[in-house]
Parts: structure tokens; sequence; C-alpha cells
């Protein structure tokens, strides 16, 4: 892989110098990895990874909102430095995901937050984007994410074992996105691929848990489409081979009307690292109409 850390620009070293509030959220039996920025009582963001996949995806993009949220972001149980716990389901992650926002305190603002979603991500989004009463979210956005009534399947075969690297810097070399594309920024990339390790007897490893793979995908949201309860915003990559024109004109054909499209120039599927600043900008501008909408409607419920 080319490039190094070394030569990261100003932007990124901003962004990663802002640590989180980092914590261990239990949830029943489960023990889940969570990451907050941004003072309490904003208006919440909650922010979604895809498969085999973290939390520190986030990283980059969260500071950049922070100033005006309250932004959370989890990582699910299987992945990242959350437990190992199947079965894995996206049923079970919507649960995870409200856990997380109700402990980063996302709904205490009286706004109801905003639910972004990447990849495998979007389908939980759009399962929390269905919900109604106090817990509800004022507007999903999905990331390129494959919502398709058969779904979209890429990554290593179910059941192959986890490979034991000898030292961190040899495990980042090997690190590859799924599914394969150019590399936008090779410092993002190496970043967050020391991110996604765990230690493990003779070295180090993925953190995510082998029998996840294949088990997390968007398709389970294609019958939950036309019941979104909220604003729908869908964003793709210009490059993405994963949201072609053909299946993103399928997926807005199911996606309630007055859904919005976003195309990130410059990115492929892996937008958060491709092209994590025009993200970040593209979400901040509809969390931000969120918030004017909600606190209009408040006024108009005082009056």
């Amino acid at each position: 892989m080319a490039g190094s850390l070394s030569t990261a620009p100003a932007w990124f070293d901003r962004a990663v110098a802002q640590a989180p509030e980092a914590s261990t959220l239990a949830l029943g039996d489960k023990q889940i990895e969570l990451l907050v920025w941004g003072d309490a009582g904003r208006p919440g963001l909650l922010l979604l990874h895809g498969s085999m996949a973290n939390a520190w995806w986030w990283a980059v993009i969260a500071p950049l909102l922070a100033e005006r949220f309250r932004v959370a972001a989890l990582s699910f149980s299987g992945m990242g430095a959350s437990a190992h716990h199947p079965p894995y389901t996206v049923a079970g992650y919507a649960d995870e995901a409200i856990g997380a926002a109700r402990a980063a305190g996302l709904f205490a603002s009286g706004m109801a937050p905003a639910v972004v979603g990447h990849s495998a991500g979007g389908g939980v989004a759009v399962q929390l984007a269905t919900r109604a009463g106090p817990e509800r979210f004022g507007a999903a956005i999905i990331v390129d994410s494959a919502i398709l009534p058969g779904g979209v399947e890429f990554g290593e075969p179910p059941g192959k074992p986890a490979r034991v690297y000898a030292t961190v810097e040899d495990a980042v070399a090997r690190y590859r996105l799924v599914p394969a594309q150019a590399i936008v920024h090779p410092f993002l990339v190496e970043w967050v691929a020391a991110k996604s390790l765990r230690p493990v007897p003779g070295g180090w490893t993925w953190s995510f848990d082998p029998a996840l793979r294949g088990t997390f995908s968007a398709r389970a949201a294609w019958d939950l489409l036309p019941r979104i309860q909220c604003p729908l915003h869908v964003v793709n990559g210009a490059r993405s081979s994963v949201t072609t024109p053909e299946r993103m004109a399928l997926i807005l054909s199911q996606a309630p009307a007055g859904t919005q499209v976003i195309e990130i120039s410059g990115a492929a599927h892996h937008v958060p690292i491709d092209q994590p600043l025009a993200l970040a900008e593209a979400i901040g501008a509809i969390a931000d109409r969120i918030v004017r909408s909600e606190g209009l409607a408040q006024g108009e419920m005082r009056s």
C-alpha cells in the first residue's frame, strides 16, 4: 500500500486529534464500543458503519460535525472493540444502535436526531427510520448502501479463519478494502487499518468476528423502505461499483416519494474514507435542515 501516516495533511491531523469520549456500553449481555464527540444537549447524530468495519471509520467525519451536534458512533457486536456475540442480525444491530443513541444522549436536546448508515449500516439506519414516538429519528441518510430485494454480497466467504500477523505493520500492509477499489487517501486507509486490529497469541488479527462474514448486509431493509417515517437521503459515490445507476433507480422506486439523492464526486463505495470532507459537509447540511424544521415545529406546538 502506497503512502504512510507521515504524509497525512493538516485536516486529517486536526480531526483525529479531537479524541472522542470512548466507553464500553453494556446492553444486556453484550459489550458495545461507543465513541462520542460534541457537547451533551446538542442535536444528535448517530453514525453506523458497514460490515467488518467499526466506529473508528467515522473518526475524521465526526469531529467536523461536533461543533454543532452531539455525535455518536458505535461498533456493532462482532466488530471493533465490541464483544463477539453471535448471532448477528440487522434487527439486533438496530437494538444496539438505539441503546447507543440513548447512552450518548442523542435524544436529550428534544429534537429528533439524524441517523447515517454506510453500506450494510444503511440497512440498520432504515430500520431506525421506521420508528415513531419519542425515540424517532428526524432524517435517515444511507451512504452507498445496496438496499435491494436480493441484496448485494461481496467479500470473503463465510468460515474463512482469521489470519494472525506478527506485527501491526505487517497487518496494516495487508489491509484491503472490500469491495476492492482505488485508494484515495492512503494515510486514512492505513489509520483505519491500525484501528481495526486486536491482539491475539502470536501477534495481531482483525477485530471482526470471522463468523460475521456473509451475515450482515442491507438486503433485509428493502421491505422497510416504504415504511420510513422521516425524510430519507441517499448518498452514493460517483465511482461506486455497488450503487450503480441501475441499482439506484431500483432503490428510488421503493423509497418514499421525495427521497433526495446526493452524489459524492471522487468517491467509490467507501465514501467515509474516500471523501470524508465532502461527506461531512453533506451530512451537516441535512442535519442542519432537520434542526431548523424541528425547531419550527416545536415553536408551532408552543404557540
